[in-house]
């Protein structure tokens, strides 16, 4: 049941908290002018309902401005600031509750039970000295009526944030239990009200009643005694044979005076207030009520001092021109507090009964929704891990039907997440063999969608590399073919490897020779390509090297060493085929004068066109061959042989290899882990210790 308000919907500038804040302000104490009286000092008041709303969408500082601005306005209205203290008492209760109890309703409802209904008590009993009972019935009072303000706040939050879409969504549990709160209390507060107004006029009918009795009975006997001048000369002696209210036992309550001409007061029997200094308030029957001045009391105080009254205009009676009978209000006020106590205890029940039944029912209707919305967020993640989709259960056929609706669904989705994942499957380990066929370069941006199987083609310039193998043909003939096939791999791999990365593309193997070109699909530029490719086929050499001494090692007698060509120039790169058949490669004169320039060069060298030395020139050093009638190109070709194929940037192996008579030793500590450098250790001492223990002998080397 959260009604939280959601932090996007908090103002986001200060002018616009100090301007919410005031309206809020005077909303409150608007709230509490427009109060419901019930009787005597009693109302309904409404100034809470903005306070809980500033507290909910503007925070404590605002809810406190707004509370004491309403709460001063109590001050005004009953005349003391011991509501406003619980009013002020009230918004911070529910601004620490709210941590633990998010309804704004049912966080109100705990502060009156744990500390409004004592704090009243404490505050009216001790500070007003009102009657225990009185006290009771007020917290009770303020008890319904901040629950119910709390309701409304809740409700006008709720709606307000809809209205102006500054919310992403509505509890509906939230929603339930506002609903079901408010349509309970109003529907009961509004008959508490009636029914104490009709016991109001009820009692003032029947205090009319007897005023009127008395006064009709006096009237009579002074109409008797007016012949003989009687009241006239001797009012006091007279009035006492009129004294139908000591006959009738009601001195405590009613009292009855004698008028003069000049107003003042011949004669009375019992107490007489009203012929002093103060307010008359006109009502039906003929009977008025007399308010003494209020000098700062408090209202209900104030209201127990007050009488009703009726006077009687008397003729011919001489010096005596009215009768004045009046009835204390305070019977009548306590009569209606032990009336309305136990209204207001039903009331509360019925406020309790109101708030369990709608949680109950708020948690009965929207648990199984949240719990399928919790099903809902984890069946992504449950349907690849492969659990089962527990979906809860209702008696409502309404979300019933959803939850079968759901479950379908997610059955449905498991089955068919089963499926793609096996088709996933299938087209990764697919995809995984594709790669093998094409240049990681190419697979990457075929399967990113940079790249579509179509047939078409971009004159880019390029930076081409060719390397063959010399030596290859001559041994594949002796080899067999299972070592020529190891051989030709681990070659390849090797290669490769240096190719990947540098950022080559490698286009294709022909036999022992090798295509890569540098400046698509992706590049750095023409300078950099070159210089990247430069820095590739030194350190190829030089990992040739490295090969060469592990195959000698490994019987291979015959040396085998690559011969490089480079050139750079404008060429023809992209999908080149039928549609049915199609491959990504690169076509052109500068193409071939690379494969050109491939063949001229000497094994274990690397022979660059003038066009590829001029970008690498300022950390190559190499010297210019001569050229001539090269095949299939007919403009002049400047080549520069690299004199030095030392690669900085390879990694350096420290083999050490020598194979004689009786000797045959290979070392390559860039192979080796630290286990089997210590191992080798052990196998080299084990051999000096031999080597001592035999003498020299044999032929070494």
């Amino acid at each position: 049941m959260n009604d939280r308000t959601n932090e996007d919907t908090r103002p986001r500038s200060l002018y616009h908290w100090v301007f919410l804040t005031l309206l809020l302000c005077l909303l409150g104490v608007v709230g509490n002018h427009l109060h419901i009286p019930l009787f005597f000092g009693v109302d309904f008041i409404f100034g809470s309902v903005a306070a809980l709303c500033a507290l909910a969408y503007l925070g404590p500082i605002a809810a406190l401005l707004v509370a004491l601005s309403a709460g001063a306005y109590t001050c005004y209205l009953w005349g003391h600031p011991y509501a406003a203290i619980v009013f002020v008492a009230e918004v911070v209760f529910v601004y620490f509750a709210r941590r633990r109890v998010k309804h704004l309703a049912l966080a109100d409802g705990v502060f009156w039970v744990l500390v409004g209904i004592p704090l009243v008590i404490l505050l009216y009993r001790g500070m007003l000295e009102l009657p225990l009972m009185v006290s009771i019935m007020i917290a009770l009072k303020q008890t319904v009526n901040g629950v119910l303000n709390a309701a409304i706040a809740a409700s006008v939050l709720v709606i307000g944030c809809r209205v102006v879409r500054a919310s992403p969504g509505v509890s509906l549990a939230g929603m339930i239990f506002n609903c079901l709160l408010v349509s309970i209390l109003i529907p009961g507060i509004i008959l508490i009200a009636m029914e104490t107004r009709r016991s109001k006029v009820d009692s003032e009918r029947a205090i009319a009643d007897s005023i009127g009795l008395v006064a009709k009975f006096v009237d009579y006997a002074a109409k008797q005694l007016a012949d003989d001048n009687a009241l006239a000369t001797e009012p006091a002696s007279k009035l006492k044979e009129l004294d139908l209210v000591g006959y009738l036992g009601m001195n405590d309550m009613l009292g009855m005076a004698l008028i003069g001409y000049d107003g003042r007061v011949l004669a009375k029997v019992g107490e007489v207030h009203t012929t002093g200094d103060g307010q008359r308030i006109q009502t039906s029957d003929g009977v008025d009520v007399w308010l003494p001045p209020r000098n700062g009391m408090p209202l209900m105080v104030w209201w127990n001092k007050a009488c009703y009254i009726h006077e009687k205009k008397l003729h011919g009676s001489g010096v005596v021109t009215s009768i004045v009978v009046e009835h204390s209000a305070a019977p009548v006020v306590a009569n209606l507090h032990q009336r309305n106590l136990r209204a207001f205890m039903i009331l509360f029940a019925l406020t309790a009964f109101a708030i369990i039944v709608a949680i109950l029912v708020s948690r009965e209707f929207a648990t199984p929704l949240r719990l399928l919305g919790d099903v809902s967020r984890r069946l992504a993640n449950d349907i690849e891990k492969g659990k089962d989709i527990d979906v809860p259960h209702s008696d409502f056929q309404e979300i019933k039907t959803l939850a079968i609706s759901f479950d379908k669904m997610a059955s449905s989705l498991s089955e068919n997440f089963q499926i793609v994942t096996d088709r996933t499957n299938q087209l990764e380990k697919l995809s995984s063999e594709l790669a093998k066929f094409l240049s990681p370069q190419i697979y990457q941006s075929i399967f990113s969608g940079k790249q579509q199987a179509e047939i078409k083609t971009e004159r880019k310039k390029l930076t081409v590399c060719f390397t063959d193998l010399t030596g290859f043909t001559d041994i594949s003939t002796d080899m067999q073919p299972e070592d020529l096939t190891y051989l030709l791999n681990s070659y390849f791999s090797e290669m490769s490897d240096i190719a990947i990365k540098h950022g080559a593309t490698i286009d294709k193997f022909i036999g022992d020779a090798m295509v890569i070109f540098f400046g698509d699909p992706e590049t750095e530029g023409v300078s950099e390509d070159a210089r990247a490719c430069v820095r590739m086929a030194m350190e190829m050499q030089t990992k040739m090297q490295y090969l060469a001494g592990k195959w000698r090692s490994e019987g291979m007698e015959n040396a085998l060493q690559i011969r490089i060509g480079i050139n750079t120039g404008f060429c023809n790169v992209g999908n080149f085929g039928s549609d049915q058949r199609m491959d990504y490669t690169i076509i052109g004169a500068e193409v071939n004068l690379a494969a050109r320039l491939e063949a001229l060069a000497k094994p274990g060298s690397v022979l660059m066109s003038g066009e590829t030395y001029h970008l690498v020139e300022d950390f190559v050093d190499a010297s210019e061959v001569q050229l001539s009638n090269i095949k299939g190109i007919k403009r002049e070709v400047r080549a520069f042989a690299m004199k030095d194929i030392t690669n900085p940037d390879a990694s350096q192996h420290h083999s050490y290899r020598y194979k004689g008579k009786g000797l045959l030793l290979y070392v390559n500590p860039d192979e080796l882990s630290a286990d089997k450098k210590k191992a080798a250790r052990n196998h080299l001492t084990q051999a000096l210790k031999k080597l001592d223990a035999e003498g020299p002998s044999g032929e070494g080397g």
